[in-house]
């Protein structure tokens, strides 16, 4: 059977000593902690959005869409068991290097990562279609969107660790910059050609033909600090 659900907390902890142990043992090789902090908040954002149709002549329609998303709380992940740059590398970008670890005898886990609030990213989006019905029950569109999204770390893991060192940076990852997020797509395109055949008066099946294409990747390139 699983576990049941407890409302009082501190009570479920003690009643469970194998998977809350009651006093401080030794963490296993290649373990992480991560922490909590006291102001973090779920993640939350704002979006707004307009759009508009259009009826054209020659059985078409204009589409038009604008998205804007704003970070109120956003998550990053920092290591604090990592001290300030001492220096930078060779070279025009100025690539912070000289960190070291706060705990050094900390032996048996990789990094101790906490968790925090930011709210500099934002996200908007442009996209335009024209649709088409032709006769006989062959039927068209076209669409290009235009997207721009930034943030301090798009998290791209399933962990603190992960998430923590997938993450890029110019300067250190503890106090990464705004730039383009991860996930960003700025330029797609899709476009569909359609054609409906009815039969046997209550049924229908629709043949379709699909492209899309759109552009991925913003690094020219990465370096892998350890």
């Amino acid at each position: 059977m699983g576990l049941e659900f407890e409302p009082d907390y501190k009570a479920f902890i003690a009643s469970n000593p194998t998977l809350f142990p009651q006093s401080p043992s030794t963490l296993p090789n290649n373990s992480t902690l991560t922490q909590v902090g006291k102001k973090f908040k779920f993640p939350q954002i704002w979006r707004s959005n307009i759009a508009v149709d259009v009826e054209l002549p020659w059985s078409m329609i204009f589409t038009a869409e604008a998205m804007y998303s704003k970070d109120i709380n956003a998550v990053q992940q920092i290591n604090i068991n990592l001290s300030d740059p001492t220096g930078t590398l060779f070279g025009p970008d100025n690539v912070c290097s000289g960190q070291t670890a706060l705990l050094p005898s900390c032996q048996h886990c990789q990094c101790s990562y906490g968790a925090e609030k930011y709210q500099e990213g934002y996200q908007y989006s442009l996209t335009a279609m024209l649709t088409k019905n032709f006769s006989k029950g062959l039927s068209g569109m076209f669409a290009y969107t235009y997207t721009e999204s930034k943030d301090i770390s798009a998290n791209p893991g399933s962990s603190a660790y992960s998430a923590y060192s997938s993450n890029t940076s110019i300067g250190s990852l503890n106090d990464p910059e705004m730039s383009y997020s991860l996930f960003s797509t700025p330029h797609k395109l899709i476009g569909s050609v359609s054609y409906k055949i009815e039969y046997a008066k209550h049924f229908a099946t629709t043949l379709s033909l699909v492209y899309q294409g759109y552009q991925t990747g913003r690094w020219t390139y990465t370096i892998p600090m350890t």
